[in-house]
């Protein structure tokens, strides 16, 4: 299972998220084309404008890795896509939307 989370960003590196980053490879380096989304600035590397966005990935998914399951599905994989990080609008979410059904690298 992969889950998507559209919210302020992520930080990829939380010791209870890293684990089932999907962008994670074997060797711990990470690849971010396919795994990631900002849809408001569109920065290349994942980053959480106010912590939001990596608590409720958390909620989604955290814990793989720690031995606190802290998530409803923690073996589950996950992908993010920044959309709120300023004003809200619409087109953000399609584009994040759009991601998760098709998701790309980071040229687009």
């Amino acid at each position: 299972i992969v889950t998507g989370v559209i919210d302020t960003g992520i930080i990829h590196t939380h010791p209870a998220l890293v684990q089932s980053y999907r962008g994670r490879k074997e060797n711990g380096q990470f690849e971010h084309d396919f795994n990631w989304l900002d849809a408001d600035r569109s920065l290349h590397a994942p980053v959480d404008s106010s912590g939001h966005g990596t608590h409720c990935t958390g909620t989604v998914c955290g814990g793989k890795g720690v031995n606190r399951k802290i998530g409803v599905a923690p073996e589950a994989k996950w992908i993010h896509c920044r959309a709120i990080s300023g004003a809200s609008q619409a087109s953000k979410y399609l584009r994040c939307y759009q991601f998760f059904m098709a998701p790309h690298d980071l040229s687009g």
